[in-house]
């Protein structure tokens, strides 16, 4: 499961150098377009902020929600 979860990582960072990309090329999807600075940081951010979306899920728990495990 943990190799399966990096090899996922790995496919949406490249998903999204190429979309970061395509962008700053606007909108051409040409092959010989050179990867940027901007877009590895632009890759970073749409990562972060998937890596941060499950953070509702958590905040939205009872203050309680693990006082079954933290008392055994």
């Amino acid at each position: 499961m943990q190799q399966m979860t990096s090899g996922l990582g790995i496919a949406f960072g490249a998903v999204c150098s190429r979309f970061a990309s395509t962008l700053s090329a606007g909108g051409s999807l040409a092959v010989d377009h050179r990867f940027t600075v901007a877009d590895s940081t632009w890759a970073f951010v749409f990562t972060s902020l998937l890596t941060l979306l499950p953070t509702i899920a958590y905040w939205r728990l009872p203050a309680e929600a693990g006082d079954s495990l933290a008392h055994s």
